[in-house]
């Protein structure tokens, strides 16, 4: 039996998080299109979707749980594959520090071999302590735990990525995975940079953990700030930033907003129901708008 406390709590937090919904729904840019996918998303899940995505994360990950997070971008590898794209690694960063604090997760961040240390380097400036995979999760049943998360390489190599692939996901059981400035096939199989230009040999081909991890019904999400480049690419699902380079989660060291733009993040999973599918969510920054698709 629900008691009448109990009750009033839950009607409480669901008034709140309906408060919430109407918020981050207001069309600040009058594009004229939140309203109708908002309208569509809330009766699909018929409860606010802060709500919804708050269970989902509340069901699915717990202390400990790994979240895969891939990003990099291999900027001119005809000079040298360790010359890379910078906004990426630490939208990255940031983005795990905000989940790692909010759920105590443990995330593994896959890069091309050649970036990993840019990517360590930017992970412990965000207050990480690079280890191995499997000494980062212990170090969440240590005694005196610590900020822990793991880089790792992921391959360029299609028939070697795919393998790895079925490695990570099978070892590591992720709840997420997460893809950040990341480039995605088309459906020729080929991965273009911003000037059309194929680079997809030297690109990690982390398409095929994601056909892993949604085979396996592990939602995906990438996470980008160049909104015709993944219309272009058209990946399962995504979200699309308007906000500077280098700063896809917001202005530095505003925790606040980088958990907004997390929990938008996650909302997304549950409200795109079609490859290519767009939402718009406005959220006031001291610098400007930013804009998530």
């Amino acid at each position: 039996m629900v008691s009448a406390s109990h009750r009033q709590q839950r009607e409480l937090l669901r008034a709140v998080a309906d408060d919430i919904d109407h918020l981050i729904s207001i069309d600040l840019n009058r594009r004229g299109v939140i309203k109708n996918l908002f309208a569509a998303a809330r009766r699909k899940t018929r409860q606010p979707l802060v709500l919804r995505a708050a269970e989902c994360l509340h069901d699915h990950c717990a202390q400990g749980t790994v979240v895969l997070i891939a990003t990099g971008w291999p900027d001119r590898p005809w000079i040298s594959p360790a010359i890379g794209e910078l906004d990426g690694p630490p939208g990255a960063a940031l983005l795990a520090r905000a989940v790692h604090r909010m759920l105590g997760v443990v995330p593994l961040f896959l890069i091309e071999d050649q970036l990993q240390p840019a990517m360590r380097a930017t992970a412990r400036a965000a207050g990480f302590s690079c280890l191995e995979p499997e000494q980062a999760l212990a170090a969440c049943d240590s005694p005196a735990p610590i900020r822990a998360a793991s880089v790792l390489p992921f391959p360029t190599e299609r028939a070697r990525a795919k393998t790895e692939a079925t490695r990570l996901v099978s070892t590591f059981q992720p709840a997420v995975m997460i893809a950040v400035e990341k480039g995605s096939e088309n459906r020729k199989g080929i991965i273009h940079n911003a000037r059309g230009q194929d680079t997809t040999e030297h690109m990690a081909k982390v398409d095929e953990l994601v056909r892993v991890c949604r085979d396996r019904g592990i939602p995906t999400i990438g996470i980008t700030i160049v909104r015709e480049y993944t219309e272009k690419v058209k990946p399962p699902r995504s979200i699309f930033l308007k906000w500077s380079l280098g700063h896809p989660l917001g202005e530095p060291f505003n925790v606040s907003q980088h958990r907004t733009v997390l929990k938008k993040a996650f909302e997304a999973l549950l409200q795109i129901q079609k490859p290519g599918d767009i939402i718009d969510v406005c959220i006031p920054g001291k610098k400007r708008l930013f804009v998530i698709h």
